[in-house]
């Protein structure tokens, strides 16, 4: 039952927290993560620190123009630009998809709040399933967009080079986070900000 599942995963977590490797104990926290099976649960693993720590866990980033972890805020970003670049008359001209950076979540679908927040706005994410990062893709890429600080840092730890890696909402000059819904529900938000981000770094490319 979830009483148990909660307790369970706070003895597994509290096991994470004491290894010292920082890359281990991150690997270790996000298949905690991935195994709690909905946000509810994984809320319920221990008390807010800890959870703010698997918060900043890398969730997802953009390809080429937009990639990421692909069950979330990625593909939502990677779909939302698809349609702003079929709305300018710009299809083809910029090859666009998201990716992950764990293996937890792998042939898995959207997130069905995060299809269906897309949908009410028009736009289709039908036969997306998630798909984790190789190296070939950072050498294939133009450019590679972090929803948030932590995927940064990530990222700085799983690619060659940091040289093209960039915060999404940094183009709409600001240096925050896209918000993230997982743990608030909030996707409206969240779709707004990438709307935000995805627009202005579209003006970029075409400035």
């Amino acid at each position: 039952d979830r009483l148990a599942m909660a307790y369970s995963c706070q003895q597994k977590l509290l096991q994470a927290m004491e290894i010292k490797n920082p890359e281990l104990k991150a690997m270790a926290l996000i298949q905690l993560a991935a195994a709690a099976e909905d946000s509810r649960n994984l809320l319920m693993l221990s008390q807010k620190s800890n959870v703010e720590f698997i918060k900043n866990q890398p969730e997802n980033f953009i390809q080429k123009i937009l990639s990421g972890s692909n069950i979330c805020r990625s593909p939502m970003a990677e779909f939302i630009f698809r349609a702003m670049l079929k709305d300018r008359g710009l299809e083809g001209k910029y090859e666009v998809s998201s990716a992950a950076v764990s293996c937890e979540e792998i042939g898995n679908p959207v997130y069905p709040p995060a299809r269906a927040v897309l949908a009410e706005h028009g736009i289709s994410c039908r036969g997306k399933t998630a798909r984790r990062i190789t190296e070939d893709d950072y050498y294939d890429a133009d450019l590679i967009i972090a929803m948030d600080s932590s995927n940064l840092r990530y990222l700085s730890r799983l690619l060659p080079s940091n040289d093209k890696t960039h915060l999404l909402l940094s183009f709409a000059g600001e240096s925050r986070d896209v918000a993230d819904p997982w743990y608030t529900d909030d996707f409206e938000t969240c779709f707004d900000d990438i709307v935000c981000g995805c627009s202005a770094l579209l003006d970029w490319l075409e400035g």
